[in-house]
């Protein structure tokens, strides 16, 4: 008599085809989390410079162009805005009247600890030039 062979996978071929698949399910959660985290960060810097770019445009209007530090809170953003005098002497020399020149940053940071993280932004603003003295 002949050995009839039954067809099927046995129980180690199944096995490690669950081995195998459990691996790559892992892997790719792994992948997805990490996208969901940069887009995370992404998002917050976003935000950071969107802040950042209005506490600029309040300069000269909201806030009076002259030297000076302000800082606050906005959700869970923090900002400083910083307003210092700013000078080209080589390009300014025998002009009479330029106006003046100031400096504007504004640092906008969020986190804490490890994951804290920081956006700055840089600018110059001219103010009013100084009246002619008669």
């Amino acid at each position: 008599m002949r050995a009839e062979r039954q067809a099927g996978f046995s129980l180690l071929e199944v096995l490690v085809a669950f081995v195998l698949l459990s691996t790559v399910i892992t892997v790719l959660l792994q992948v997805f989390a990490g996208g969901l985290r940069n887009l995370k960060i992404a998002d917050e810097y976003a935000m950071a410079v969107v802040l950042a770019e209005a506490r600029i445009a309040e300069v000269g209007h909201v806030i009076p162009l002259e030297p000076g530090d302000a800082e606050g809170q906005w959700q869970d953003f923090r900002w400083q805005t910083s307003i210092r005098d700013f000078e080209l002497p080589e390009l300014t020399a025998g002009v009479s009247g330029p106006p003046p020149l100031f400096a504007v940053s504004v640092t906008v940071s969020w986190g804490e600890g490890r994951a804290a993280r920081s956006f700055r932004l840089d600018t110059l603003r001219a103010g009013l030039p100084p009246e002619e003295e008669t």
